[in-house]
């Protein structure tokens, strides 16, 4: 291993041997391998009951409610399924639906609006006979499809508003449903197209090399805590050749003398070419570990995209505050080029330790680096750093 110090950064290139995947240890994984191979959007992956388990200590009351709340507050779903309201619907969830909202352990969304897809995992086999009866008594009609039993309801896409919050997948509008209930997971899809692809599973997600890569990096880390959540946002897009007018497009400002300054400044347009990245996050009791990964098919091209992000994360502006990015994010940082059997990873971590232990502290926004990082998504500054833009 070398290693550098370079200000508050610690830079490493690592190399930890050849990839050994065993799903089975490592839930994310296997709920990748649930997911269809192209699921059109970001893909969320996490481990709710990972995150309970690390947040237990620090719930008052360290009751499972509580918990499943943290849970589901903390993660960061795909835009077309509404993962709060789970915790929310706590409330004659088992009534709705046949199990408890704290009975899952994992959540795979996926794809975007109409569509909200959805695979729960869960510790134990869930029955039909556990299921179904909450499903009939609410207008399911139970079919077969593929051996799988199917419980649905309403047209592909049709809305209800009668049946509007009955669940939290109905949702405020009363949406169409169907639930397949295989091995140890519940499917949720709106659509019999989507509800199709998931129960074929002739290609998943989970294999594809970068989702594997990068998977299996994050759970080498044995020093941050436990994986919980990986947000998979996909590749860098097609960039203008005049890349400050084409940021500034994309911006929808004028950029000033000064703004446009501190672009001629930066490597854009930021890290090198990416077929995918995600966001990684870790909790270790009150310390949070937010990541930036990004898999490469060389070492070299990975080096490249570490020495453009120190140096755009140096002069990227904050275009809400009128500072500087790097002061939004937290100071302690670990930036690291890790090798996963073909594919060198670029592993960008910020850690964030909460000032007090309580529950609302550890997942507030300014501790939560990956909440962070969705809302640079969310106000397009994500671009000055990686390239990509929605």
């Amino acid at each position: 291993m070398r290693v550098w110090a370079l200000g508050f950064y610690l830079i490493a290139v690592l190399g930890l041997g050849p990839a050994v995947s065993h799903a089975q240890d490592r839930p994310l994984a296997e709920l990748a391998a649930l997911v269809p191979e192209d699921p059109q959007g970001w893909v969320s992956l996490a481990d709710i009951a990972a995150a309970k388990a690390q947040a237990r200590p620090y719930a008052n009351p360290p009751s499972d409610v509580n918990l499943g709340l943290m849970a589901y507050t903390a993660i960061h779903p795909g835009p077309g399924f509404d993962a709060q309201s789970l915790a929310m619907s706590k409330d004659g969830f088992n009534d709705a639906l046949g199990f408890q909202v704290t009975d899952i352990a994992g959540l795979a969304t996926w794809g975007k609006a109409p569509d909200g897809p959805a695979i729960m995992t869960f510790a134990y086999r869930l029955r039909p006979s556990t299921v179904g009866p909450a499903l009939t008594k609410r207008g399911y009609v139970v079919d077969s499809l593929d051996g799988v039993p199917v419980w649905h309801r309403q047209e592909d896409h049709e809305i209800v508003i009668t049946r509007r919050r009955e669940d939290p997948f109905s949702g405020g509008v009363g949406h169409s449903g169907r639930f397949a209930l295989k091995d140890k997971s519940l499917i949720y899809t709106r659509t019999w197209p989507m509800l199709d692809r998931v129960l074929k599973g002739e290609n998943s997600y989970g294999a594809r090399p970068e989702v594997k890569a990068i998977l299996d990096v994050a759970y080498r880390r044995d020093d941050v805590g436990e994986l919980i959540e990986a947000l998979f946002i996909g590749p860098q897009t097609i960039r203008q050749a005049d890349a400050a007018a084409s940021l500034g497009a994309k911006l929808n400002e004028n950029p000033t003398d000064e703004f446009q300054a501190v672009l001629e400044k930066i490597d854009y347009p930021g890290l090198p070419p990416f077929l995918n990245h995600a966001l990684l996050l870790w909790q270790d009791g009150i310390r949070l570990t937010g990541a930036i990964a990004v898999p490469y098919a060389d070492e070299a091209t990975a080096r490249q995209g570490l020495n453009r992000f120190v140096s755009a994360l140096k002069a990227a502006p904050n275009l809400r505050t009128g500072g500087r990015l790097a002061e939004f994010l937290p100071q302690e940082r670990t930036f690291a080029v890790v090798q996963s059997g073909d594919r060198f990873v670029l592993l960008l971590m910020f850690h964030q330790r909460a000032r007090e232990r309580d529950l609302g502290s550890v997942m507030a926004f300014a501790n939560n680096p990956v909440r962070r990082f969705t809302q640079m998504i969310a106000t397009r500054e994500w671009s000055l750093l990686t390239g990509y833009h929605e």
